[in-house]
């Protein structure tokens, strides 16, 4: 068993939520990572651990609320941009969110983390895609991919794991990470350019072009500002809930119909689902292209997903296993592809709802029982659920990805080369696309690997 997580500025935990209190930012350094063998608990503690609680459920069920809207947001995003139905997006958004977060709860390798579609993992997935696309594949044949993509990408998880691969993730320099992360998050924004742009606004007149727009940024503000209001519920199911009223409120006061492309439509179910994959098509993959898309994705799920951990073992005490995490997670991403989900990993924001509730051992399996529930009978929802409100959610995610200490990094001269790296990363994100950033991310990290052995110590015998 171990524990690892990659080199980040000291008093940067890896989470939006906390920020430090002293200058400690502006130097990129190497945190504290135990990768050696954990002692195994006693029984007793063992036992404790194991048992069931009243907070595993009402962590499981506030954690679930707060995945909800990001997962099929996620499954929109990626779906409407290959063509697809929106609310064949929304429902497999909680497809993967439903076998993650049941595969990991199931082994228990870090105690309270919730596992649903995330930014970086489907970000990543879409511009693996978009690869794909620029291949020539069409039509069902993408879903095939998409499959192909996960299925592959679990199984590199899952060979990490077994390996103790995880361990390596501790050595990627933060400045290089940073940029990724913050690539990421720039591309979830403006992947909701399309989206929000009131192309088919046109039978409401020209003054309505700017409503989606709006309705985003009152979700996004809502998402902020209401925590402050209601303290008791996660701002993320506050601020969509605002998204939805003022979208149906202004509607009423339009002079007809809103377009049906606004609203996500009804989520079809898993039995009368549209959704089904080609295999005649499987010897016309490009495979090259699918297998870089799968061994990058492996990654960067993992040390997102070893993050995420190491956020849920600051808020528990407890101290997750890698190995074990690394294991399930690859199993649920391989299930997750060949059932037509979204792909992802470790979620910050439901994590600490969950544990913050009470949510510790078994928060993570009551999260995916939950989300199976939904799946069955959250269908006529959708008919009711703007996309505009969903991608003032898929904005906010964005935002909070944006790691800001870049500026200072850039600021400092001991620590400007570092920001130079993570800036480049964003910059090729911008205007190559998220595949070339992570790539130039990769040979920043060891850029800056072998500027560190070169400042290293000399030990003459």
């Amino acid at each position: 068993m171990g524990q690892a997580m990659h080199n980040k500025p000291a008093g940067s935990p890896g989470r939006p939520e906390a920020e430090s209190a002293d200058k400690a930012h502006l130097e990129p350094t190497t945190p504290k990572v135990e990768s050696g063998p954990v002692a195994a608990p006693s029984p007793k503690s063992a036992g404790a651990r194991a048992r069931f609680r009243l907070g595993d459920v009402l962590g499981g069920a506030a954690a679930t609320g707060v995945a909800l809207p990001q997962s099929m947001a996620l499954g929109v995003a990626l779906f409407t941009g290959l063509g697809f139905d929106a609310a064949a997006g929304a429902l497999a958004g909680l497809i993967g969110a439903a076998i993650l977060s049941l595969v990991s709860g199931l082994r228990g390798a870090t105690i309270g983390m919730i596992s649903a579609p995330n930014g970086p993992v489907v970000m990543l997935l879409t511009s693996g895609m978009a690869a794909v696309v620029a291949e020539g594949v069409t039509g069902d044949g993408l879903l095939l991919a998409l499959a192909v993509i996960l299925a592959l990408t679990g199984i590199f998880q899952f060979l990490l794991g077994v390996s103790g691969g995880g361990q390596l993730i501790k050595f990627l320099p933060y400045p290089a990470v940073a940029g990724i992360v913050t690539s990421v998050g720039l591309s979830m924004v403006l992947s909701q350019i399309t989206p929000l742009s009131g192309a088919d606004a046109q039978s409401l007149g020209r003054a309505w072009i700017a409503f989606p727009g709006a309705v985003a940024v009152a979700t996004f503000v809502a998402i902020k500002l209401m925590p402050r209001v209601l303290p008791a519920i996660p701002g993320i199911v506050s601020g969509l809930l605002v998204g939805i009223g003022l979208f149906h409120l202004g509607l009423l006061l339009a002079p007809g119909a809103g377009p049906d492309s606004w609203l996500v439509g009804r989520i079809p179910t898993i039995g009368t689902s549209t959704l089904h994959i080609d295999f005649a098509a499987f010897t016309s993959l490009p495979w090259r292209t699918i297998f870089v898309a799968a061994a990058t994705l492996a990654v960067i799920a993992s040390v997102d997903c070893l993050l995420t951990a190491v956020v849920a073992d600051e808020a528990t005490g407890e101290r997750h296993d890698a190995r074990g995490e690394l294991m399930a997670q690859g199993i649920g991403q391989l299930l997750t592809g060949i059932l037509g989900g979204v792909g992802g990993g470790g979620t910050k924001g439901s994590t600490l709802v969950a544990i913050k509730t009470g949510g510790r051992r078994w928060a993570a399996v009551v999260a995916g029982l939950t989300f199976i529930m939904l799946i069955v009978f959250l269908g006529p929802v959708g008919t009711i659920l703007p996309i505009s409100a969903l991608s003032g959610v898929m904005i906010y995610v964005g935002v909070s990805l944006f790691e800001w200490h870049i500026l200072h990094w850039l600021r400092n001269s001991h620590t400007r080369v570092d920001g130079v790296v993570a800036l480049l990363v964003v910059a090729t994100t911008i205007f190559y696309g998220l595949m070339d950033g992570v790539a130039v991310g990769v040979l920043g990290s060891i850029a800056l690997l072998l500027r560190n052995l070169v400042r290293g110590p000399v030990i003459h015998e």
